[in-house]
């Protein structure tokens, strides 16, 4: 039992490391792009749209796949679906 614990937190461990770094990495390119984006503010606001699209998307998707993992995640597909076509159609 104790080396399916240790899988287990491993699991977690290696989802919660790759979620922090789609995070990480989508926040360096929020502020490095606001700065030094000289184009349209149109333009502008849809290339930040899009980033903070992604933002939002790795965040539900390293939840989702924390719960898959702990084993009460599966009711969540759907939803996670839904809500990711619907940002992307919106933007």
């Amino acid at each position: 039992m104790d080396s399916w614990a240790t899988a287990f937190w491993g699991a977690l461990l290696i989802i919660a490391i790759i979620g922090l770094s789609i995070i990480g990495l989508s926040i360096y390119l929020f502020i490095r792009f606001r700065r030094e984006l000289k184009i349209s503010n149109e333009e502008k606001k849809k290339f930040l749209n899009k980033v903070n699209v992604f933002t939002i998307l790795s965040i539900l998707l390293s939840v989702i796949l924390l719960l898959l993992f702990s084993g009460g995640g599966l009711i969540l597909i759907p939803i996670f679906i839904l809500i990711t076509h619907f940002l992307l159609k919106r933007f």
